[in-house]
């Protein structure tokens, strides 16, 4: 979460390795290896902490901290794209922990004060040198991309409420972890074919534009053909038919399951709600926009419209 979003091309440049392994990753061989790989992330990121907390603030500590983002990152993104794409449940189990312990370890990074702290003195300390140095003086590339990463870092710990009191940040730090488990839960929910629901059509030809073996996953009945609106059978729908009525009911129906998801994303919008306004804004839809070009949830309805 936050600034461990940076530096993500460390993981699509191992994707096309020749290694052995799901995505080139060779510990990928088995579910097993997002446990492993999780946990020597996380290992190798604490003991960039250490380092971080333990040497003078400047131009390293901005390094280590984009080194903790390409640590974590290979493993997010790879766990991600698995629990989205892989058809073997264990292997979406297996990266679904992995992603769940990550995010959990990074809630605690970013309320980590003194992390802070040495990332804005070594801002400081940079500024100063380079004014040292004399307006006559042009600033290094290292130095401006390092400027760069850094003003981008401390941005995102400020979002995340670094500036609040060590209760705060304890409270924002456990909200973000139940609203991660309810993402996770209604993702899981929704890609489950077995919890897909259906909709109704008159008639197969409704359905001619569909592939062959998408069209027999529906099912005829005296009262009309059952489509069920698992994701791979709802993608299709919404790809190949022309038929503007059947996109909409089918988006419609896909979107209506499954049942149990209701509680999940009421408690999902309750805690990014509640997540949102301790961090300042006055919704969640603010706080995800405002930083964005748009500025406010107001610009982009004013735009849809």
């Amino acid at each position: 979460g936050g600034w461990a979003r940076a530096g993500c091309a460390h993981f699509l440049s191992r994707a096309d390795s020749p290694a052995g392994g799901l995505y080139g990753i060779p510990e990928l061989r088995t579910p097993l290896g997002f446990e492993s790989l999780a946990a020597r992330a996380i290992a190798s990121a604490k003991d960039l902490v250490q380092r971080i907390e333990s040497e003078p603030p400047g131009m390293n500590t901005i390094w280590a901290l984009d080194d903790i983002s390409n640590e974590v990152c290979l493993v997010v993104d790879a766990a991600l794209l698995c629990r989205c794409t892989h058809p073997d449940p264990k292997y979406t189990a297996a990266a679904d922990n992995a992603y769940m312990a990550l995010t959990t370890y990074f809630a605690e990074l970013n309320a980590n004060r003194p992390m802070y702290d040495a990332l804005a003195e070594a801002v400081r300390a940079l500024r100063r040198e380079q004014a040292a140095k004399g307006p006559g003086h042009s600033p290094s590339a290292e130095y401006l991309e390092g400027m760069e990463v850094a003003t981008s870092l401390l941005h995102e710990f400020e979002r995340g409420g670094i500036r609040l009191d060590h209760l705060g940040r304890s409270k924002i730090s456990r909200l973000s972890h139940k609203v991660v488990q309810a993402e996770l839960e209604f993702s899981t929910n929704a890609n489950d074919p077995g919890l897909a629901g259906t909709f109704m059509v008159d008639t197969q030809a409704q359905l001619r534009d569909l592939p062959e073996q998408v069209r027999l996953r529906a099912r005829s009945t005296p009262d009309g053909v059952v489509v069920p609106t698992d994701p791979s059978t709802l993608n299709s729908l919404l790809v190949y038919t022309r038929d503007e009525e059947l996109r909409r009911r089918a988006l419609e129906a896909g979107h209506s399951s499954p049942q149990r998801n209701l509680h999940v994303l009421d408690a999902m919008l309750a805690g990014r709600h509640e997540l949102a306004q301790l961090l300042g804004a006055r919704s969640h839809a603010e706080f995800t926009i405002k930083p964005q070009v748009a500025g406010s949830p107001e610009a982009v309805v004013e735009f849809l419209h």
